[in-house]
């Protein structure tokens, strides 16, 4: 009865007026926060994308109210502390929720792949603007030394942010700095796709002819540093911090099905520096600019949105 009790007042509590912030639940984070014609996050895994206010907010009651939607109360005590929604699918695409002494916080979209990245967390951040949360963390990056795609190779640290979709509990469960196993998705704002590594290296010439920055076959870099410190202080100006520009070998990649929604999207599993990630893309963004799909040999480069699941801590989170 305790539990209907606080489901029925979570569904409740979803209205156009959220207690941090005064938005509506992550309409910011996942709607805005991306380059211009990019897809939403949400679609990018074949989830419904919100197009106002009013719509997410039924959207989140269709969330909370699904049969298959679970709940989570890390804490230990859902009234006090709160608890956590998430649903789950057969292919990976994941929404999850927050919820604070009885009021809804939002939704955040996941995928959940065979990512594996060992990092140390150093820092949480909260922003109050889209009731949403980061991890900071380093790892250890193997990265070419040029921008030829060549095989020498130096090893360096990484820093690099990502969102968490049960981030909001990490106060509590969550000691800095962490040495932790990260599962990361990185969501697709724009791509690229070339056939063969010998199509990217001619790519790469061609850029650096007009005088620009090619990157190596296998790079990551955290957008946040091509941004000045005037920028980090202005909020106006503060770039998406869980952003980044990415260059791999593709080395799985499957048509996914959200059985959700009926919605398409593509996988790939993609090596780069550091490890291996797993990239989800919206197949209009293949589709507009007529790039190929990505398949097992061929290069993918793109802008992407971070997320990602603490694959050591999990257990804490769901109970």
């Amino acid at each position: 009865l305790l539990v209907f009790q606080l489901w029925a007042a979570v569904v409740e509590s979803i209205d156009p007026i959220t207690p941090k912030g005064g938005h509506s639940p992550q309409v910011t984070s996942h709607s805005f926060e991306k380059p211009p014609n990019s897809p939403c996050h949400y679609s990018s895994i074949g989830f419904e994308t919100p197009w106002s206010t009013d719509h997410m907010i039924e959207l989140s009651k269709s969330f909370a109210r699904n049969p298959s939607t679970k709940m989570y109360t890390p804490a230990g005590n859902a009234q006090e502390h709160g608890c956590l929604l998430h649903l789950s699918t057969q292919n990976g695409a994941e929404m999850w929720g927050a919820v604070e002494r009885g009021s809804f916080l939002g939704m955040d979209p996941h995928y959940c792949g065979l990512s594996r990245v060992p990092m140390r967390l150093t820092e949480k951040k909260w922003d109050d603007s889209s009731n949403a949360a980061a991890f900071v963390g380093t790892t250890v990056m193997e990265e070419s030394d040029n921008d030829s795609g060549d095989d020498d190779a130096v090893m360096m640290p990484m820093t690099l942010e990502f969102d968490c979709p049960y981030s909001f509990f990490a106060n509590d469960l969550v000691e800095m700095p962490q040495e932790c196993t990260v599962q990361l998705a990185a969501f697709a704002h724009e791509i690229a796709v070339f056939d063969r590594l010998e199509d990217y290296k001619k790519h790469c010439q061609e850029v650096k002819a007009r005088g620009d920055m090619a990157f190596a076959d296998r790079s990551f870099f955290w957008t946040a540093i091509f941004h000045d410190d005037e920028e980090e202080e202005d909020s106006d100006k503060r770039p998406p911090r869980s952003n980044a520009i990415m260059t791999g070998h593709v080395v799985q990649s499957e048509v996914k099905l959200n059985e959700q929604t009926g919605e398409y999207f593509y996988w790939a599993l993609v090596e780069t520096v550091g490890g291996r990630l797993d990239v989800v893309i919206h197949p209009h963004l293949i589709d507009r600019h007529g790039e190929s799909p990505p398949r097992v040999g061929c290069i993918l480069q793109g802008h992407f949105w971070l997320s990602g699941r603490l694959v050591d801590l999990h257990e804490k989170f769901c109970k």
